[in-house]
């Protein structure tokens, strides 16, 4: 992560945060840039991307580096993770309560 902006922190101290390295020489580097430009779209890092458990083969939400910097940020970040916690909520049949 590398925002060190404090709404950003926040937002992503609330989902499973998980870096996919696709630079240097690792043994996976092929494998991992393929995936990258599978679920981005684009050959650039770092990118940002909001996956539903449920569905890891396709991207709720992508985000390049220009989009990180911005102050609407978190805010995006915020309204993907919601996208995906109704998704689960609406898999599981859970109901809200009205209490």
């Amino acid at each position: 992560m590398f925002s060190t902006k404090k709404d950003v922190i926040e937002e992503m101290n609330r989902m499973v945060v998980v870096s996919l390295h696709t630079d240097g020489k690792g043994p996976r580097k092929d494998e991992f840039s393929r995936l990258r430009e599978k679920l981005t779209g684009s050959i650039t890092n770092p990118a940002y991307v909001v996956l539903d458990p449920a569905a890891p083969d396709e991207a709720v939400w992508v985000a390049d580096y220009n989009d990180a910097k911005a102050d609407s940020f978190a805010k995006k970040l915020a309204r993907a993770r919601r996208r995906v916690e109704r998704a689960f909520l609406r898999r599981n049949k859970v109901v809200a309560s009205t209490k």
